[in-house]
């Protein structure tokens, strides 16, 4: 009895390690854009993969591409995968969906950016979507508290472009996000695993900064994603 007693007081207080341990990451992020300036900004150099474990698959792929394809009319407005929020110069705004009768949050929902959709990390445990489902550049994405840090898994993404550059990644790539607020710091760090274009795990990360002070057009970029309009003649 004396152990059972025991286990159930652990449990207990590890499920209040637990709900403590959900750190309000509500907020507007901005980047500052002093860690690979070049990349989010002007974008990296072609035919620079350095540090990217790429196959020769995707190496083909890459020196095929041109600056010209994103000028094509019907890629103008196509939207980056996630994994773009780290390698970009926007920020983005964090907030919870609550249930408005238990208080729980359902989910955390980050906005988009001229080149980037809206994401939503469901917390609340729902099934992904069937295989046959419509792939999107959000993706589908899941999270949970370890500690103080928020571990998300994104999959059902479309295939698209892992660097300004021209290395592709698939509609198998899964994305892995550890989320970690300290004070008004946001550390994001990501991990990307495509089975086809990548023969490691290639990992980013990125300090994000809450600063209310800031205007939306410096935290989103310019726009929203859902007023791009293709330039053409």
């Amino acid at each position: 009895r004396m152990r059972v007693r025991l286990s159930l007081g652990c449990l207990a207080f590890w499920s209040m390690q637990s709900v403590h341990a959900q750190v309000d990451l509500s907020g507007s992020y901005s980047n500052s854009v002093d860690q690979e300036a070049q990349t989010a900004v002007e974008g990296p150099n072609f035919v620079d993969y350095a540090g990217i474990p790429i196959t020769e698959q995707a190496r083909a792929s890459a020196l095929n591409y041109t600056p010209e394809t994103i000028d094509e009319l019907q890629r103008q407005c196509h939207p980056y995968s996630l994994h773009y929020l780290m390698q970009a110069a926007w920020g983005f705004r964090m907030w919870p969906t609550v249930d408005p009768e238990t208080g729980d949050t359902v989910a955390w929902n980050m906005t988009g950016a001229i080149d980037r959709h809206p994401t939503t990390i469901w917390m609340d445990g729902r099934s992904p979507p069937s295989p046959q489902a419509l792939a999107t550049p959000a993706g589908f994405t899941t999270g949970t508290w370890q500690g103080n840090t928020l571990v998300t898994t994104t999959r059902h993404m479309q295939d698209g472009l892992l660097t300004r550059n021209g290395i592709p990644v698939s509609d198998q790539e899964t994305l892995t996000m550890f989320i970690t607020r300290q004070g008004p710091l946001l550390l994001i760090t990501a991990v990307i695993r495509d089975p086809v274009n990548l023969a490691a795990p290639y990992v980013l990360s990125t300090v994000f900064k809450a600063d209310a002070s800031r205007p939306m057009e410096f935290v989103l970029g310019a726009t929203s994603p859902f007023t791009c309009m293709p330039g053409g003649t």
